[in-house]
């Protein structure tokens, strides 16, 4: 299996738009998205678009969650939506892949310090 992961594409969907162009040039079978889809540009429509459209599995970041508890930042109601149902982290256990994907810190907080999955 064949990944590419992109993160922290911050609503700029041109750098997005790059580096899909180059997943799909490679063969890539499936697209990870570490969060951080909102934040410093403002075409967060669009980049939402772009990963809804290739089918990336997402999670939130917390630029993500910081715009979703901010009723006055600038979102579509379809990318808001969106972004309202990512999870925190993504699993993925195969025969031969073992993922755990999350924006900042493991197991899945997006500001607190790094914790083992092990250890609670």
């Amino acid at each position: 299996m064949l990944l590419g992961l992109v993160s922290d594409v911050h609503a700029t969907p041109a750098p997005l738009a790059e580096a899909l162009a180059l997943f799909a040039a490679r063969g890539v079978d499936a697209v990870l998205c570490a969060g951080d889809i909102a934040g410093y540009g403002d075409e967060l429509d669009a980049t939402v678009d772009l990963l809804r459209a290739h089918g990336c599995h997402t999670i939130a970041g917390n630029h993500d969650r910081w715009l979703l508890a901010d009723p006055a930042r600038s979102a579509g109601e379809a990318s808001r939506a969106w972004l309202a149902g990512l999870p925190t982290r993504l699993v993925h256990d195969s025969e031969r892949v073992h993922l755990l994907m999350v924006h900042a810190s493991p197991p899945e907080s997006l500001m607190d310090g790094i914790r083992l999955l092990d250890e609670q």
